[in-house]
Parts: structure tokens; sequence; C-alpha cells
């Protein structure tokens, strides 16, 4: 597939009308990682009930957060910002919608361990960065990081993500981020806690 040249993608705020087109982008994405298998180990379950899930983080998002996209809708990211207080997620009603009571629980587990990891400072959380399988390697990712973290540069504000893979994390690195601790769940599966401080403007 050919590279689309970066500067050539547009980034805009995605309307909330898509949350069930983003969850099952990002389901798409994200189902064979290794955090995904510990949260739904049984393959054709989890593909039915992590799209939910998603959906929550990104309707959650569209209220307290920034949800990003291209006008084509190829990747998607999302963000929350923090004040740096850590105050753990109560259980999430709605996962009752479509969990019974022993799921529900390991999806509110996995909420709390993410929240108690986050930093201690004021910063933007990415909790989403997926990219549509057809485009990947074509600057989509790149590019609606980037437009966040110059937004973040601008404002003086700090960046944090969890990161699965040596692949992600080298390209978080790239970007600016290091890793600054983690997560490792009860079946092993790590996640790398990225952290960006902000960049100074670029002197010409």
């Amino acid at each position: 597939m050919t590279r689309v040249p970066a500067p050539e993608i547009e980034i805009v705020r995605a309307r909330q009308s898509d949350a069930s087109l983003f969850a099952h982008l990002i389901n798409d994405a994200v189902c064979e990682l290794g955090f995904a298998r510990y949260l739904e180990p049984d393959e054709d379950f989890r593909t039915l009930v992590l799209p939910q899930y998603f959906k929550c983080l990104v309707e959650d998002a569209f209220v307290h957060g920034t949800v990003l996209t291209t006008p084509g809708r190829e990747a998607v990211a999302v963000w929350m910002p923090h004040t740096g207080a850590r105050r753990l997620p109560d259980p999430d009603p709605r996962y009752a919608a479509f969990l019974p009571d022993d799921k529900a629980q390991r999806l509110h587990a996995f909420d709390r361990q993410m929240a108690s990891d986050r930093l201690d400072a004021a910063h933007h959380y990415m909790a989403i960065l997926a990219v549509d399988r057809a485009f990947r390697h074509c600057g989509f990712g790149s590019t609606i990081l980037d437009h966040h973290l110059e937004f973040l540069d601008r404002s003086g504000q700090s960046a944090c993500t969890h990161a699965t893979g040596e692949e992600l994390v080298h390209h978080l690195r790239r970007r600016g981020f290091e890793p600054d601790g983690g997560i490792t769940f009860p079946d092993g599966t790590q996640m790398a806690r990225m952290v960006r401080g902000p960049r100074p403007p670029t002197l010409l």
C-alpha cells in the first residue's frame, strides 16, 4: 500500500454518533493484544463483549475528554484530562448490560488497576489509539497522535499512556515518551506506562 504523506491527513473532532463505529475499529485493532486476551480469554466471547466495553470508553471521552479521528474514520484517538488525583473509578453499571457478574467484575478490576497507575501530576491520558487494519503504516496513527501532542506542547501539558509490545513502545519513544513503570496483570500480561513532558517550541 502506498504511504499517504502525513501532511495530507486531516484530523477532526469525532461525532458522538460514530461511537459504535469506533468501538468496532478499536476492537479490531487490539483484540489480539495481551491485555484484550486478559480481559476476555475466550476468543469468540471477546469479539462480542469488548466492542461494548470500548464503546463505554468512547462515550465517556465524548463527555469528559477528546475524541479525534479523520474524515474517513481511518483512525481514532481517545484522550482524557486528569488532574493528578488518583481517584479509583466506581463499578460501571453499564457493564451489567452485556456481561455476567464475574466478567463485569474483571472489567471493574481492570479499570481500577489502570486508574491506579496514572501520573500524580496533571496530564492528558491517551486511553486509545487505533488505526483501521486497511490503513496501517500509512501515517494515520502518527498524524493523529502528533496532532494532540502539538496541542499539549503549546499549552505546556504532559501526556501519559500505557503500551503493550515493543513496536508501540518504540513508536512512542520516537514521539518523546519514555517508559516509567507499568502494570503486570495476574496472567503475566505487561503494559508499560509511557510518559511525555511538554516540549518547547522549535526554534528556527
